[in-house]
């Protein structure tokens, strides 16, 4: 996560570094929000259509939910990776 106190460079940019731009960082939170909260909320639907409609218990519904949720969230969140990275099991 980038913040205002990490080091960029000088705020005009000059020694060559990235200055932090807090309006792009922003919308960028902004769009992680909304991604988190559409995952969570079809989530909440895969439970509530586990229990209602395919009659799974509430407990195991709940449990798997979150674990989805859990998952796809630390998915998105996640660095890229290229497939040569995963062909070769190099890092992202």
């Amino acid at each position: 996560m980038v913040s205002a106190s990490d080091p960029y460079g000088t705020p005009d940019g000059a020694e060559g570094g990235e200055s932090f731009d807090a309006i792009t960082a922003a919308a960028k939170m902004l769009d992680l929000s909304e991604g988190v909260l559409t995952i969570t909320g079809a989530c909440a639907h895969v439970r509530n259509s586990m229990r209602d409609e395919q009659g799974w218990g509430d407990e195991f519904a709940e449990e798997f939910s979150q674990d989805l949720a859990r998952a796809l969230v630390t998915q998105a969140l996640s660095p890229r990776r290229t497939l040569g990275d995963l062909l070769l099991g190099g890092e992202a």
